[in-house]
């Protein structure tokens, strides 16, 4: 998703995906949060990996802490991220499993890594607000807003990973975000821990 923090090159045009297809499964299961920027990842992402004692990945904040970003875009302003690198170091991190992996786009993430998503949604007049908060201007904006209004993530994450669970959760408000994180918490007690 253009515009929003950190671009993965594939989005430039550029880079080839590295396809992970055939590796091991996570030793339990993980967690992806996505979302347009301002839905609320970065909480809701802290609050259960509280809860549930797992590790949380802000993929972003990944990229920036070992180096693996570039030049900034020249439209959006946001720094371009290099994905090989940022797969390749984040497979044994995923593969022990018990993460809870937080990023705006989804669908260059291998499936195996992924045992159930979470789309987090927001209400267009809250999302603009929040936006507006981060400075979100131009272009930046916009594209922020179309995709969320177009329901981009979402589908993003029906595509990328369609047999695992997905909740799509509305997060405009604190007791959504109370709510949500009881939700995401009782279905990850669901699911199947370790290797399948």
């Amino acid at each position: 998703t253009r515009g929003s923090c950190l671009l993965p090159a594939r989005e430039r045009g550029q880079g080839n995906l590295i396809a992970f297809m055939g590796g091991p499964r996570p030793r339990s299961a993980n967690i992806l949060v996505t979302g347009t920027p301002g839905t609320g990842k970065t909480t809701v992402c802290r609050k259960v990996a509280c809860e549930l004692g797992l590790r949380h990945v802000d993929v972003g904040q990944f990229a920036l802490e070992k180096g693996f970003v570039g030049q900034r875009d020249a439209v959006f302003g946001c720094p371009e991220l290099d994905e090989d690198k940022v797969l390749d170091e984040l497979e044994p991190i995923m593969v022990a499993g018990g993460v809870v992996l937080e990023y705006h786009a989804c669908d260059w993430f291998p499936e195996r890594w992924i045992q159930m998503a979470v789309v987090l949604r927001c209400g267009t007049e809250a999302l603009y607000e929040r936006l507006e908060k981060r400075n979100y201007q131009g272009a930046k904006m916009e594209n922020n807003m179309e995709c969320e209004i177009m329901c981009v993530l979402r589908d993003e994450a029906r595509e990328s990973y369609p047999s695992v669970p997905l909740l799509e959760l509305y997060n405009n408000s604190s007791t959504d975000l109370a709510a949500n994180t009881q939700r995401i918490v009782h279905e990850y007690t669901t699911l199947p821990q370790g290797e399948s």
